[in-house]
């Protein structure tokens, strides 16, 4: 085990590699810890993006890869899966991540790794490891977490970045199902789903999904037929003869419900277990874990169960919206109190780019501190200007 207050870090930058390799690791390390940051959550895995870096002395706009490690991989534990790692093409060799973790350690600072696993449009439009939907739909933006070669794939991925580098934890993002919609490029859409629409919208029906689920009793033909009944149904009458969205919803659970609920507990399984596996892989090395989202996402489209899953995170980041009322905080921290252990220590998760000034930002943080959350992270160095850094240096205090 390690000393919490040892490892975890009181406040963070979310960082892309990129950003301290174009800037030069000594420099933008200082100017992180002149923030008053003493950790980094950096990108080790991570999605496709369109970047504006207004301080970066290299590039301006950046278009990153479409899903690709920022770190040379050990192909060997890959061996277990047939689909292969990705490097970025900003990856200039084996010593790309390793310099950074070596220049963070001497500075004294805190490192996690940064590990986006199932959003990937590289692997999931290249690979038939990604999501398909009830028409038979493959999303191209993200993988399965049911299918087996998605499983080995992301536990080869945790066995790496563990064993291989000096990080002091894991940030998960992504081990779970997403929803729909979501990782569209470009989208045309021009109907809007309510949520209970959208929910039957994001399951997976690949084969992996569909065994699962007959192991839980559900004829999945019969299901999927009947769903796709009703949802061609329900948009024919969109956008004017629909029902109130709670009316939908009482409709959905009145023609589908225990056919549903039994799909959503063989995902919850499939799920759940994905991510108590690979957190165990970090465990077993003394990395502590962190992830976002988690109890502030709907647990029937994420797959994860929260109640089983609350003793496994050091850190959770719940999300500040812009400008947020003192009420709406509030509800945010209690509810990660509710679905948490009480050793788990809550970050709140800020983009000072959402504020149009230093006093509605530094006010923001003064209520999450007056209201009990004391640690930070801040995203993300790259896309924030001078101005937004100099915002955060001044507030600094509440952290230190």
């Amino acid at each position: 085990m390690y000393d919490k207050e040892d490892m975890l870090p009181k406040a963070t930058f979310f960082v892309y590699p990129w950003d301290i390799h174009d800037e030069g690791i000594g420099l933008a390390l200082k100017n992180i810890q002149g923030c008053g940051i003493d950790g980094l959550e950096l990108a080790v895995s991570y999605h496709i993006g369109t970047y504006v870096l207004p301080r970066n002395p290299k590039r301006f706009a950046y278009s990153g890869n479409h899903g690709a490690l920022y770190f040379q991989p050990d192909r060997a534990l890959y061996s277990k899966t047939s689909i292969e790692p990705v490097v970025a093409d900003v990856v200039e060799g084996p010593d790309y991540l390793t310099q950074i973790l070596g220049a963070a350690r001497e500075n004294g600072m805190k490192t996690t790794a940064w590990v986006v696993y199932c959003y990937n449009h590289q692997l999931a439009r290249n690979v038939k490891a990604g999501k398909v939907n009830v028409f038979g739909d493959p999303d191209h933006g993200q993988l399965c977490v049911a299918n087996t070669d998605v499983r080995e794939y992301c536990t080869a991925l945790t066995k790496d970045v563990v064993d291989n580098y000096s990080f002091d934890g894991i940030f998960v993002e992504s081990l779970d199902y997403m929803p729909f919609g979501y990782g569209f490029l470009n989208p045309k859409v021009a109907v809007r789903f309510p949520t209970e629409v959208s929910l039957l919208l994001g399951l997976c029906f690949c084969e992996y999904c569909q065994q699962a689920a007959s192991r839980q009793g559900v004829d999945v033909d019969r299901f999927m037929s009947g769903l796709q009944e009703w949802i061609r149904e329900y948009c024919r009458k969109l956008p004017d003869m629909i029902p109130s969205p709670e009316m939908v919803a009482v409709q959905i659970q009145e023609v589908f419900g225990e056919e549903l609920a039994a799909y959503l507990k063989a995902r919850r399984e499939t799920a759940t277990s994905l991510l108590e596996n690979n957190i165990s892989l970090a465990r077993q090395v003394g990395k502590h874990v962190a992830i976002g989202g988690i109890v502030e996402s709907d647990p029937r489209v994420t797959g994860i169960d929260v109640q089983r899953t609350r003793q496994l995170f050091d850190r959770v980041f719940i999300t500040v919206p812009q400008d947020p009322t003192r009420e709406i905080l509030r509800a945010k921290i209690e509810k990660a109190k509710d679905n948490l252990a009480p050793s788990t220590e809550i970050y709140a998760l800020v983009s000072p780019s959402l504020f149009d000034s230093e006093q509605s930002f530094g006010e923001t943080l003064y209520l999450l501190k007056g209201d009990g959350v004391d640690r930070f992270g801040f995203y993300n160095y790259g896309i924030l200007t001078e101005r937004h850094l100099h915002w955060i240096a001044n507030t600094c205090h509440l952290w230190r």
